[in-house]
């Protein structure tokens, strides 16, 4: 087998692969055994009929392309991995000949990834922009970080701002409940703010199993009026 490469513009590559006549038969004789299997012969299990009877009777120019096309796919993946060509791409074959006395050769262009020169890239300096942070962000920060891995723990003592508690509530409106105005073991943080003013600082003091009733006043703006 003789292997000729030829760089070409756009990172392609040609490659050219002869075989002789000898190198060429164990994949005369695949294809065959692959042509018998796919279209079976009379009196020969699939898979199994000679090779001059599947030439016979399947004709020599198919079998003949089908044992290039095994050869090309396996000659040429092996020249790729021994010369560790990176591909873009299908490969294409862009010629088939004869080789005087017997045998084969073609011709096949590859696309390979391009090869580049980043230069002396430790030399080039990039200025780095000075990030100010208030002491304000930081601290944010850090709660934002002590809150996600606080652990939960019951305690028996009154409630407190900052604690997480868990609260049974109604809210009614001239006696009658409002809609949506009634959960169970409701959970949040006491003191966020995630209620009306006024919801949560009625909360602070109260103990567990505790309940109170008191009044208050909807803002204008609150998006549930009723």
């Amino acid at each position: 087998m003789d292997i000729q490469t030829k760089d070409l513009p756009k990172s392609q590559i040609e490659i050219t692969i002869t075989l002789s006549t000898f190198e060429l038969e164990p994949y005369l004789d695949a294809a065959a055994r692959e042509l018998s299997r796919i279209n079976p012969i009379k009196g020969f299990r699939p898979g199994f009929a000679p090779k001059d009877i599947v030439i016979k009777e399947l004709g020599k120019e198919k079998t003949e392309h089908l044992a290039f096309d095994l050869a090309v796919r396996e000659k040429l993946g092996e020249i790729i991995l021994e010369k560790k060509i990176n591909l873009v791409g299908e490969p294409k074959v862009s010629k088939v000949s004869a080789v005087p006395g017997g045998g084969l050769a073609f011709t096949v262009v590859v696309s390979a990834v391009p090869q580049i020169d980043p230069g002396d890239y430790k030399k080039i300096k990039v200025p780095l922009a000075e990030i100010k942070l208030e002491d304000k962000e930081v601290a944010d920060v850090l709660e934002d970080i002590r809150k996600s891995r606080a652990q939960n723990t019951n305690v028996a003592r009154a409630a407190q701002k900052g604690d997480r508690v868990e609260v049974d509530f109604s809210v009614k409106k001239n006696g009658q409940l409002v809609d949506g105005g009634e959960s169970k073991q409701h959970p949040f943080v006491l003191g966020e703010g995630h209620f009306i003013e006024g919801f949560e600082d009625n909360l602070v003091g109260l103990k567990e199993g505790e309940s109170k009733n008191f009044s208050l006043t909807v803002p204008a703006d609150y998006h549930n009026k009723d």
